[in-house]
């Protein structure tokens, strides 16, 4: 997170402050960017304890389905109310969500 004043950072990144980021991913880099190290398991793991969550996840995903991770706008988050996960779309509309991460 970007610790600096909200008026700062909506003067210096007026694009980012309104408009949320969201970007096509494959299954392989979403488990790559998400891996967890811990105590609990030997090897890595993607979203750690969240993993049963995410596997459950990608047995909702079809072919031609997309995947994107979607990131609320700055703002949102300086208000506590971000919000950073992966939604699974098919024609358009949102068939499913993984929540990465909230304030």
């Amino acid at each position: 997170m970007i610790k600096m004043h909200p008026v700062k950072f909506f003067l210096m990144y007026p694009y980012l402050w309104y408009f949320p980021y969201k970007k096509e991913y494959t299954i392989e880099q979403a488990e790559k960017e998400h891996l967890v190290y811990g105590q609990l398991w030997e090897e890595p793991v993607p979203f750690g304890k969240m993993n049963t969550f995410w596997e459950g996840f990608k047995s909702k995903i079809q072919e031609g389905d997309k995947l994107y991770l979607y990131r609320s706008p700055i703002r949102n988050w300086f208000r506590l109310a971000g919000v950073e996960k992966f939604i699974l779309e098919c024609d358009g509309k949102i068939i499913a969500s993984h929540i990465v991460a909230c304030n």
